[in-house]
Formats: C-alpha cells, structure tokens, sequence
C-alpha cells in the first residue's frame, strides 16, 4: 500500500491500523450540466487537495470518464467538510469531491446530484493510523493500548451520542452516515 510520494516519508512510516473502508461516504457531486466523469474534461473541480478525494477523483476520471490524469481537469483547494458551501457560493465549480454531511447538504440543499462515490470502487478508500517507525519502536506498547481504547469505544454508546451531537443530527441519522463505512469493531477484523 503506497501512502506517499515521499520516498523517505514512506520508508519511516508504517500503518499500524485500518480503522475502515469507505462504501459511500465519499463521493463526487456534479453541477446538472455534467453528466458523466468525460464530461469533466478541462471542468473546474472543488477538492481538499490535502485528503483522499484526491485519490477518489484520480479512480473516478480514469476508470469511469476515460481520462488519463488529473493534469485534465481544473482544480480549487477547497476545505472537504465545507464542500457544500464552496459548492453553493462559487458557482464555476463543475463538481465537488467530498465526504459526507457536506456531499449530503450539496446535493439536497444546493441542487448538486450524486456522480460517484467510494462505493464504486470497493475496498479502495480506507481510513488508517500512520505513525513514524522509530516511534513505533519506542512506544510500541502505547499504541497497543490506543488501538485497544479506540476499538473499545467504537462499542460504546455513549461515544455515537456524542459524535451526533458534533454533527448536529440525532444518533439514528449518525448511524445511517455510518452505514457508508465498514467500520472494523475489533483488529482481528481488520487484518
């Protein structure tokens, strides 16, 4: 799995972790004039340019608009939780690549419509834990106990209700969002 175009960033890193695939949550939502991924061609494209969409957009115009490159389309750094704002007020931006509230909020809110999303290309979006290797080997034991924490609060109720109330929507629509990730309870499941 290739995290990094920077050779040495690469080699001093290891994933210790996937905490889950992306089935959904992440998506490409287009003006009503697009009409398919070819139709981006040289089309100004809304993208937080420091976040995995970029790699969604990447799959997105090669394997389903016939595109060779992102060097074919226009693109804006954007902030991806705030995509449906930059998609509701600039109104040159041809698409927007982002993640759920925000790909929700542009399509219902401001008249986007759905083009593609992770779930079109299983298992290729995954969130993970990146720590630096010589960090790993000094504090082994604590990031055990991270995992062991983080695997133990995925269980609790009490930390959906909170993660809700970030996001200003009751649990039940909380865990539909969730429904858009396969989210790994235990390691074992995530090996």
């Amino acid at each position: 799995l290739r995290i990094c175009r920077d050779k040495n960033v690469e080699e001093n890193t290891r994933i210790i972790m996937v905490t889950d695939f992306s089935h959904g949550g992440d998506m490409m939502i287009v003006r009503p004039h697009i009409k398919s991924p070819a139709d981006l061609k040289g089309k100004l494209i809304g993208i937080d340019q420091a976040t995995l969409s970029m790699y969604l957009l990447d799959l997105i115009l090669r394997k389903k608009g016939g595109l060779k490159n992102l060097g074919e389309v226009r693109m804006l750094n954007i902030r991806g939780e705030k995509a449906d704002i930059a998609f509701s007020r600039n109104k040159t931006l041809d698409a927007v690549v982002t993640w759920n509230p925000a790909g929700y909020h542009a399509v219902y809110d401001h008249g986007g419509s759905y083009m593609h999303s992770s779930a079109d290309f299983p298992a290729q979006l995954c969130d993970v834990l990146v720590v630096w290797k010589d960090s790993l080997e000094k504090h082994r034991e604590t990031y055990k106990q991270y995992m062991k924490i983080w695997y133990k609060a995925l269980k609790d109720p009490r930390i959906l209700k909170k993660q809700a109330e970030i996001h200003q929507v009751d649990t039940k629509e909380f865990s539909l969002w969730l429904e858009d990730a396969k989210i790994y309870k235990t390691p074992e499941e995530s090996l």
